[in-house]
C-alpha cells in the first residue's frame, strides 16, 4: 500500500515549445520505524512522442540521475528499471518512455525527518528536439 504521496510536478505546458512537461511523483510505503527498512517509488510520466534518457546512457545526453538530502535515508539504492532503446544517428542509446517507475529503497535514518527530500535530474527529447535538462525537487511523507 503506498501512502505519503507528497509531490506531483508535471503536465504544465513548456514555455518555449507549448509541449505537455514531464510528470514527477514520490511515494513511500508506511514505514515501521527508524532505522527500519524504506521502500518508495520515483514515476516519471513522458509525454507520447519524448523520451528521457535511461541511467548508462552517457553523460553528454544527461541520463536520469536521482540524489536525496543527506540524513534520511541510510544504505540509499536506485533500484535502475528496464528501458528501451531508440537509434539515434546509428546508435543505440537506452532510453524511457511513457511511465517509468523506479524503486527506491534503504533504511530510515535514525534521526531521520518526517519528509524524503530529493531531486531526479533528466533531459526530454522528441525526434528532432531536446529540452535543456532539468533537475527537480521531490518529497515524499515517511510515516
Amino acid at each position: 500500500m503506498m501512502t505519503g504521496f507528497a509531490f506531483a510536478h508535471g503536465g504544465e505546458v513548456h514555455p518555449t515549445t507549448g509541449l505537455s512537461t514531464i510528470g514527477v511523483a514520490v511515494a513511500f510505503d508506511p514505514v515501521e520505524g527508524k532505522g527500519r527498512p524504506v521502500t518508495g517509488r520515483l514515476t516519471l510520466t513522458i509525454p507520447k512522442g519524448w523520451h528521457l534518457y535511461a541511467h548508462g546512457a552517457p553523460d553528454e545526453f544527461v541520463p536520469v540521475s536521482v540524489t536525496q538530502q543527506a540524513g534520511t535515508v541510510d544504505s540509499w539504492q536506485v533500484l535502475w528499471p528496464p528501458f528501451t532503446f531508440v537509434t539515434i544517428e546509428n546508435e543505440r542509446m537506452p532510453v524511457y518512455e511513457g511511465s517509468v517507475t523506479i524503486p527506491l529503497e534503504g533504511t530510515l535514518a535514525v534521526d531521520a525527518p518526517a519528509v524524503w527530500k530529493g531531486t531526479v535530474t533528466f533531459q526530454a527529447c522528441g525526434a528532432d528536439l531536446c529540452l535543456p535538462p532539468e533537475t527537480r525537487e521531490v518529497r515524499g511523507e515517511l510515516r
